[in-house]
């Protein structure tokens, strides 16, 4: 194998690593800033979740324990956007001697049966003014899209968890195979075809793993992600340079293609 240095074969597949363990990696610069990127949304994206539900929360106990205010309807609203239409009621209430202006979306048919000065009811703390308040005009509730909401935020904050989890995982993984993965040649044994959005090469390597003293060999086929130049310099028959888990080679990955670099 030629000798290499790993800064040197970016555009390369087939790199030169020590085999002794544990090893020095750092992100790879190009990788830096979409995994910072990556873990900046997932964090923000918490963020926003908190307060979402927090502010839905709020809504749903004044909903149910909030002081109840007339208000009166002061207009009709509607808009079109891509062919579908919107309904609004425009009302007014009075808070501490405080007039408040707000608005909601009702059916169509609400919309047409309510006229202009009737009167609708607000729900509310007044400490609070209009925040978190919900309006009740004949059988309809704006509250019970707030709790709509609030099953929605909840049924997703575990799918959050779920890819934070994962995220977190294929970091740690291959920061792992950077560290202590056994170097591996493999095989290219194809490539996608060219109309393809991405382009990808195949591979394959046999390992032998070591099981309650007995070695048994595994064959392993994969395929990975590379740039334009890495596909069109790359043929049938390559070597590439691969990073495997000496228990569970199937859980391998190409260095060249990875998160990591090693020193």
């Amino acid at each position: 194998m030629t000798e290499q240095h790993p800064r040197d074969s970016i555009a390369g597949l087939l790199v030169s690593l020590p085999q002794e363990t544990p090893r020095r990696c750092f992100l790879k610069a190009e990788k830096a800033p979409g995994v910072r990127t990556t873990t900046t949304i997932i964090a923000v994206g918490y963020v926003i979740f908190a307060i979402s539900l927090g502010f839905l929360w709020l809504s749903n106990w004044i909903a149910d324990h909030g002081e109840k205010i007339t208000a009166s309807i002061t207009r009709h609203e509607t808009a079109t956007s891509k062919g579908n239409h919107t309904y609004k009621l425009a009302y007014t209430f009075t808070v501490h001697q405080q007039n408040f202006f707000d608005s909601c979306v009702v059916p169509e048919a609400l919309w047409n049966r309510v006229s202009d000065g009737s009167a609708a009811m607000v729900v509310l703390l007044p400490q609070l003014g209009s925040i978190g308040h919900s309006v009740i005009i004949g059988d309809y509730n704006s509250n019970t899209i707030t709790r709509t909401a609030s099953n929605i935020v909840l049924i997703l904050i575990p799918v959050m968890v779920f890819v934070h989890i994962m995220w977190r995982t294929h970091i740690s993984n291959a920061r792992q195979l950077a560290e202590s993965g056994t170097v591996v040649e493999a095989d290219v044994t194809g490539k996608s075809e060219p109309g393809r959005l991405s382009r990808a090469i195949y591979y394959q390597f046999r390992f032998h793993v070591v099981r309650n003293n007995e070695s048994t060999e595994e064959h392993v086929a994969g395929d990975c992600i590379v740039s334009e130049e890495v596909w069109l310099s790359t043929a049938v028959g390559d070597k590439i340079t691969m990073l495997v888990d000496p228990r569970r080679p199937r859980n391998s990955m190409v260095y060249a293609t990875g998160l990591f670099e090693i020193a």
